[in-house]
């Protein structure tokens, strides 16, 4: 089911396409919680640990397999909305064969890279084997990551937010039960986990592709259309490349941080790691909102309507402030508990570590809120490159965190180095909407001329 936002209420248009996207999101955080919560209650604390502490450096490379998938998936939505369907096949094609050489590529640097990464982020000893288990077969399952991230994208990318979330249901379910199968059966350990996860990722991609086949043939690719065209892969490149590198750089940032962190310790490890799953949880209603601005932004532009990109706009971000507002009320009632969920019988420190995270994250999802809605509009429009510099920003954020909060807080100093890159990102994200728009502006004049 296609949808088209180039006309109708804009604040349905977004609410219709972030709730599915909602539930996809904590799907996908039910890949991670079903890891967590299975290894912290059943392996014990140090496996938990070292589970945790990859988790900067897997959204190092996933974030950019991620990115440019939606990258590619903007000069698809730009053509849907301009009703160009010839040039939505090509686009389509080409960007399965430059999907599948980055797959290649990044999978097979990361696996040989692995351990020398982990001794890089400074992984502490006792955790490190776990660590080194669990991250490489994440690695290796790369691929299957690519394969879901980038059908799911083009599907959504035509206004179907639904079909991605429910076929993602039905492999997350598929995960939790491999991981108790591979864990408390087979006796895999962390290992086990990995497993579970990179299966589950490959069903959602094959069941993703499975779908276009049957009941998409906008998108049947005719033989022609896999011819590689100059014009249609720069256009992708130029689309992906720099969205997947704002992910990149989004993710080296944390991982700077968690070197932070994981000289700190393994109950300060243990305290991020649950409490990171709390925030995904918690951010992912935010997160719905600021990705469905991507292809309602993109197939507005395609049909020259700016005047509803500012709406969507608006819009968005109202939503995104009353939903930021809650969530710093659910961290503050209950963030202990929910912390509890996540490990067993855990230190009282570890508990209070990680309540303090959430509470300082939480308070500042308003900026968040800029974070994830701004650039994934200048991405919409067309300005990759604009988008990728607010990428830069947040990590410019994350480092002044880095190299003087932690250094003069500790703890405390790390925590506020989310807020702190989001308020970087939001100071030069909203002047460049501006500006991007002013130029937009121009160039429909001069075309109507």
């Amino acid at each position: 089911m296609t949808r088209d936002m180039t006309t109708g209420s804009p604040l349905r248009h977004i609410i219709f396409f972030a709730i599915p996207v909602l539930m996809g999101n904590l799907f996908q955080q039910f890949y991670n919680v079903a890891d967590t919560l299975i290894v912290g209650r059943t392996l014990g604390l140090n496996q938990l640990a070292g589970v945790g502490s990859t988790g900067s450096l897997s959204f190092l490379v996933i974030w950019f397999c991620t990115g440019t998938c939606n990258g590619f998936a903007i000069s698809i939505a730009q053509s849907f909305g301009g009703a160009r369907y010839e040039n939505l096949r090509k686009y389509l094609a080409n960007g399965i064969q430059l999907a599948a050489i980055i797959a290649l590529v990044v999978t097979t640097v990361v696996s040989i890279l692995c351990r020398r990464l982990l001794v890089v982020m400074k992984t502490p000893p006792e955790i490190f084997e776990y660590a080194y288990d669990y991250i490489h077969i994440i690695f290796l399952g790369l691929p299957c990551t690519m394969l879901y991230n980038y059908s799911a994208s083009v599907i959504r990318s035509l206004g179907d937010s639904k079909t991605p979330v429910l076929l993602l249901v039905m492999s997350s379910l598929i995960n939790i039960v491999l991981d108790l199968l591979f864990i408390l059966v087979f006796h895999l350990g962390v290992k086990g986990a990995a497993l579970a996860t990179v299966t589950a990722q490959l069903i959602s991609g094959l069941t993703c592709v499975y779908h276009i086949y049957k009941r998409v043939p906008l998108l049947h690719i005719q033989k022609e259309d896999w011819k590689l065209k100059k014009e249609y892969t720069t256009e992708l490149l130029r689309h992906g490349v720099p969205m997947g590198i704002r992910l990149t750089i989004i993710a080296s940032g944390i991982s700077i941080l968690q070197v932070a962190v994981n000289s700190m310790g393994t109950n300060a490890v243990a305290a991020m790691t649950a409490s990171g799953k709390i925030y995904g949880i918690l951010s992912a209603p935010i997160m719905a909102v600021g990705q469905s601005m991507a292809p309602f932004t993109g197939q507005n532009i395609g049909a020259r309507r700016l005047d509803r990109v500012g709406q969507g706009i608006r819009t968005a971000f109202l939503i995104e402030a009353g939903i930021s507002l809650a969530d710093l009320l659910i961290s503050y009632l209950f963030g202990r508990s929910m912390l509890n969920i996540f490990v067993k019988n855990a230190p009282l420190e570890v508990i209070e570590l990680g309540y303090k995270a959430n509470l300082i994250c939480t308070a500042g999802f308003v900026f968040l809120a800029c974070v994830n809605l701004f650039p994934n509009v200048l991405q919409g429009m067309g300005f990759a490159i604009a988008s990728m510099i607010t990428g830069i920003t947040e990590v410019v954020g994350r480092l002044i965190a880095a190299r003087f909060f932690a250094r003069w807080w500790g703890f405390t100093g790390v925590c506020l180095a989310s807020p702190m890159a989001w308020v970087c990102t939001a100071i030069f994200a909203v002047p460049a909407y501006i500006i991007c728009k002013k130029r937009l502006e121009k160039k429909f004049a001069l075309q109507e001329e």
